[in-house]
């Protein structure tokens, strides 16, 4: 849908590159949920919003074989490459957290605004990584602050790391 980005949930493995261009992705929506899904794109995406994002994979520039968080600048391929804003609002009409056990990377995002997040991931961690991150706005942990560069914020599972 030009307007509206896919109306369902997403499930899927999707690569998105512009070897010719390298033109920037304007907009991924996705109204419902991200989930079960690996999106890697070697362009920038300036715009992403999804209602959630479970047990899901979204990196920009990161390099292959990297698939959990990523810890090291090194794993960024170009250093440049930004996700200029990424909402992923919740659904106001369930009790589902609207981060769930899912990865986030890009060498920068601009501003990252999540509802909620499910802390508690048996252990494992899961979060965002990036080398600069503008704002970041929790709507369930207003005090959750954005970490000292280089090094992260932790909430049980959920960590904030700036490499």
């Amino acid at each position: 849908d030009r307007r509206n980005g896919i109306a369902g949930d997403f499930s899927a493995s999707v690569n998105l590159t512009d070897t010719l261009n390298l033109q920037p992705m304007r907009l991924f929506s996705v109204a419902g949920a991200l989930s079960g899904a690996t999106v890697r794109s070697s362009v920038d995406i300036l715009r992403a919003l999804f209602t959630a994002v479970h047990d899901s994979t979204l990196q920009v520039a990161v390099r292959d074989g990297v698939t959990g968080p990523v810890t090291a600048p090194a794993d960024f391929l170009n250093t440049t490459a930004l996700i200029r804003s990424l909402d992923i609002r919740g659904d106001r009409n369930s009790a589902t957290p609207a981060l769930i056990n899912s990865h986030i990377a890009a060498p920068n995002i601009t501003t990252l605004n999540i509802a909620s997040v499910e802390t508690d991931n048996a252990g494992q961690p899961f979060g965002v990584s990036a080398l600069t991150i503008n704002r970041l706005n929790r709507r369930d942990d207003p005090t959750f602050l954005l970490p000292a560069a280089p090094g992260l914020t932790q909430d049980e599972d959920f960590i904030v790391r700036l490499v």
